[in-house]
């Protein structure tokens, strides 16, 4: 009935598949859990290979790192049941017990791809992650009501067959934008549901502004590669309007000023207002259009 699939890079998933299958096994309903390793560190191999493998548990170990978009349709592949649970490695549902049963509710949707969300621990973290939590629990919380998100969504096979992510995209970011945005001009309906996942794996403030720069970096190449109507983010949107009032020059400049005040701000405040982020991810987009010309 059911196959949850999880990519697993540098993350220890034992917990997370313990209590997937507890409650799996509680319902009395016929899974598989899937986890693919991608060219992990070895002590997170070794991590993984303590977990043994039963007939719902199967573990394969990929000899090098192939990428988000990849390894998730390796997955979609491997799969033998006609509904595929997609989860990230670093998540939990130790706080959400009837976290599959949600899910089994909806298992009869056919051109529907369910969302459940994600959600962040309440208690707040030490500092230097602080940035990455106050961005989660600000903007992906509410994701439901705006985007889709790779990290914990349900699809049928046949669907997600004629789907797939793109795996031209190798570099990190919006693998998940540019599948959600091919579902809907396709015709599959985009259903958002209150059943979320613990995103747990918070990065360090300047790991995740790397990140962020990477995801930037790789959006403008795709645009050019897909076509400027292909993927509109909020980032984009802010552009479009700079453009329009010839303002796009002087944002640039006047953010330039700032941008290190901004990057300094944004490693050690200890409440980062996201607006200040905003400012800093559209100076790095600003930045970025200007050597792509």
């Amino acid at each position: 009935m059911l196959s949850i699939l999880i990519p697993v890079f540098n993350v220890e998933v034992g917990v997370l598949v313990s209590d997937l299958a507890r409650q799996c096994q509680k319902l009395g309903i016929i899974y598989e859990i899937w986890c693919f390793d991608d060219a992990s560190d070895a002590a997170f191999v070794e991590l993984l290979k303590k977990i043994e493998p039963s007939g719902a548990l199967k573990i394969r170990f990929l000899s090098q790192n192939v990428g988000r978009a990849k390894i998730r349709n390796q997955l979609g592949a491997a799969a033998q049941f006609n509904y595929l649970l997609f989860l990230d490695c670093d998540v939990s549902v130790a706080h959400a017990p009837d976290f599959i049963a949600k899910y089994i509710a909806k298992i009869n949707t056919e051109n529907q791809i369910i969302v459940g969300g994600i959600c962040y621990q309440p208690n707040v973290p030490p500092l230097e992650k602080r940035l990455h939590w106050s961005y989660g629990r600000q903007r992906e919380n509410q994701s439901e009501a705006q985007h889709f998100l790779s990290s914990n969504f349900l699809i049928r096979k046949t669907t997600f067959d004629q789907l797939k992510f793109d795996e031209n995209i190798t570099q990190y970011g919006h693998e998940d934008t540019l599948f959600g945005i091919e579902a809907t001009q396709r015709g599959f309906k985009m259903v958002h549901i209150n059943n979320p996942v613990q995103h747990d794996g918070l990065e360090n403030a300047d790991v995740f502004l790397k990140k962020t720069a990477l995801a930037i970096e790789n959006l403008i190449r795709l645009r050019g590669e897909l076509g400027k109507n292909k993927l509109v983010t909020k980032l984009v949107k802010v552009d479009i309007i700079l453009r329009r009032y010839y303002l796009r020059k002087l944002a640039f400049y006047a953010l330039s000023i700032f941008s290190n005040g901004l990057k300094r701000y944004l490693l050690r405040a200890k409440h980062p207002k996201i607006i200040v982020l905003d400012c800093y991810k559209l100076w790095i987009y600003l930045k970025q259009k200007q050597h792509s010309k």
